[in-house]
């Protein structure tokens, strides 16, 4: 790679993060620097600034930014201004693994599950790994590994999956939540995963693995002509059919095909996301066991108990998510025992699926916090008034500098179930490690 000094705009991000300190280890010799609005955001020999222009340098020969960073950023606008390389954060991901073989995870849930788990049955082959979320025995979302094997995680949010066409690919489905880059249409996102297979479908030997049971997902591969595809699902059409055996707290057990399964987590869901990666670890003849131990990505059900209180913690955004992960908890905990702290994520997707939210949340005891909104939109007051509308927000909306006060008042002899992908999650963690 023919630079001598990169910059990595909003670094901060998991993902940013994890390449920006993944082409440090692989290319020593090349300065590497980032900026963030984050003011305690640090990593490990590598130089982090809050966002300003004085950033760029002249020394700087690449810029790399993510989709959440806006055109109108000072650094974006200083770079354009001095006529330096920029590229966003997919380009230059496909720049450091397309000379090996890649293996795409997609889809609009899952993926992040898959892409750990997979990763986790392919160790003995030692592949790289980019995930958007961190591994807690890895405490980062990426592994440099030791050949030209990548394990990727694709981000359908943006069309990056366009730019990391692959040999093998998963998709775990093709919901409706992330239409915002898609002018809201869904049929422009469908367009996009057509676009996607009709180019792994010119490489040699590929092959996409699929949750057969989405149906629109199920005709798109199959109207490709020549598309090699194996579906898996609960139905019994698909080509690996999974049938749940049995359920408790942190156990599963299910057959797939002629074989039997079980793991140490809960949530029916997870089946579809192990038996996706058990599928593909066949493919590079790795014999899975039949008796799985794994370790999930951080916030995905994560349990924490001390001191007659309980902490199920979940990056749960998408109404299905959360529906599914509720559904999970109440089959152990009672109902009634349940406090429900909820983050809601970006105006976008609380605007188009409020009466969902509402219908999920409906006779639980729910305490929401404020709107966690990354990058200001033109939605913002809309997706307040929806959530006055349908959650009387403006009147039980819990106040951060009060949080400690409220956790501890309703936390105890209770089940705390988070879900949050921004501030509420880590807040109410750090209180409960005091207690």
């Amino acid at each position: 790679m023919n630079y001598k000094h990169i910059h990595f705009i909003g670094i901060s991000g998991i993902s940013m993060s994890a390449i920006g300190e993944f082409t440090k280890i692989i290319y020593p010799n090349i300065t590497i620097t980032g900026s963030t609005n984050d003011k305690e955001f640090k990593l490990n020999d590598i130089e982090i600034n809050l966002h300003n222009k004085n950033n760029i340098t002249k020394n700087i020969d690449l810029i790399v930014y993510s989709s959440a960073i806006s055109k109108n950023n000072e650094e974006i606008i200083e770079g354009k201004k001095q006529k330096i390389p920029l590229i966003k954060r997919c380009k230059f991901l496909n720049l450091i693994t397309k000379k090996g073989t890649r293996v795409l995870i997609t889809g609009s849930r899952g993926k992040t599950s898959t892409t750990t788990f997979l990763w986790q049955f392919l160790k003995d082959l030692n592949p790289s790994l980019f995930v958007g979320a961190e591994i807690g025995t890895l405490n980062k979302a990426f592994f440099k590994g030791k050949n030209d094997l990548f394990i990727v995680e694709g981000d359908e949010s943006d069309a990056s999956i366009l730019h990391l066409p692959s040999k093998y690919t998963i998709i775990t489905n093709l919901g409706n939540d992330h239409l915002e880059n898609y002018k809201d249409s869904y049929e422009e996102y469908l367009a996009c995963f057509k676009k996607y297979l009709l180019k792994i479908k010119k490489i040699k030997d590929h092959l996409i693995i699929y949750f057969g049971d989405d149906k629109i997902l199920d005709n798109l591969v199959k109207s490709i002509k020549g598309l090699k595809g194996i579906s898996y699902g609960i139905n019994k059409y698909n080509d690996i059919i999974i049938n749940i055996l049995e359920e408790k707290f942190n156990y599963l057990k299910w057959q797939i095909n002629q074989d039997i399964f079980s793991v140490n987590i809960s949530g029916i869901f997870n089946t579809l996301n192990i038996t996706a990666a058990i599928t593909l670890s066949n493919i590079f003849n790795i014999k899975v066991n039949n008796n799985i131990i794994l370790e999930k990505p951080k916030r995905r059900m994560e349990y924490y108990q001390k001191n007659n209180r309980i902490i199920i913690d979940d990056y749960g955004v998408q109404p299905i998510a959360i529906k599914l992960v509720m559904k999970t908890v109440f089959k152990f905990f009672k109902k009634k025992d349940i406090n429900i702290w909820w983050e809601p994520h970006r105006s976008t997707r609380v605007n188009r699926f409020i009466k969902d939210f509402k219908k999920i949340f409906n006779n639980t005891n729910i305490f929401i916090a404020p709107l966690y909104e990354p990058q200001m939109t033109n939605e913002y007051n809309k997706s307040i008034e929806n959530l006055q509308k349908y959650f009387n927000y403006n009147k039980n909306v819990i106040s951060y500098d009060n949080l400690e006060n409220i956790f501890k008042e309703n936390s105890k002899n209770k089940i705390t179930l988070i879900f949050s992908a921004g501030i509420l999650s880590k807040k109410i963690i750090n209180i409960f490690n005091k207690i």
